[in-house]
């Protein structure tokens, strides 16, 4: 319990000082940066949260619920007010290491729509899990401007959520 304690308090440290970081610098460019490291390192850390909360067992999470503290966060830190974030996410227990990754994709994929898809300022971005005895499903969606034909992937989020797809030996569409 003490190492665990410890393993949150520091999680704790570097998003806040992350977070401190990104608030202080002038750069729009290097704000965003920092705001998204911390989210990502959150994302992580939010495991050990919901791992502790967890009646599944030790090594098991509440994934729907891990979701929520995800969005939640997300919407506090990341969004704009006009940007709506919705979660429908089915009851789902999964393995401490899926729920890491499929929290970092879901952190990728709706700062990278929150970014990109509304150059108006204005929409909704819905996350939604299904559960199935066999696999999950999980969709990010959103009512933004769409993406072009020929966009770049080269990007350090894209790059993560092609990663973590191929550990999860899941598609990607």
């Amino acid at each position: 319990r003490e190492i665990d304690h410890r393993t949150k308090n520091n999680f704790h440290i570097s998003v806040s000082l992350l977070t401190m970081e990104a608030q202080r610098t002038d750069d729009p460019a290097l704000r965003l940066a920092l705001s998204r490291a911390a989210a990502r390192l959150h994302a992580v850390a939010s495991v050990y949260r919901n791992l502790a909360v967890s009646s599944a067992g030790l090594g098991a999470i509440r994934l729907h619920e891990y979701l929520a503290d995800i969005c939640e966060r997300l919407r506090e830190g990341l969004l704009p007010p006009a940007i709506e974030l919705e979660l429908a996410a089915a009851v789902a227990v999964v393995p401490q290491d899926l729920a890491v990754r499929v929290g970092l994709v879901v952190n990728e994929l709706v700062s990278n729509a929150a970014k990109h898809a509304f150059p108006g300022g204005v929409g909704r971005i819905v996350v939604n899990l299904a559960a199935f005895p066999d696999h999950l499903d999980l969709v990010v969606s959103d009512n933004g401007c769409g993406m072009p034909e020929e966009r770049e992937s080269s990007g350090l989020g894209t790059r993560l959520v092609e990663m973590l797809t191929r550990q999860m030996d899941a598609e990607l569409e």
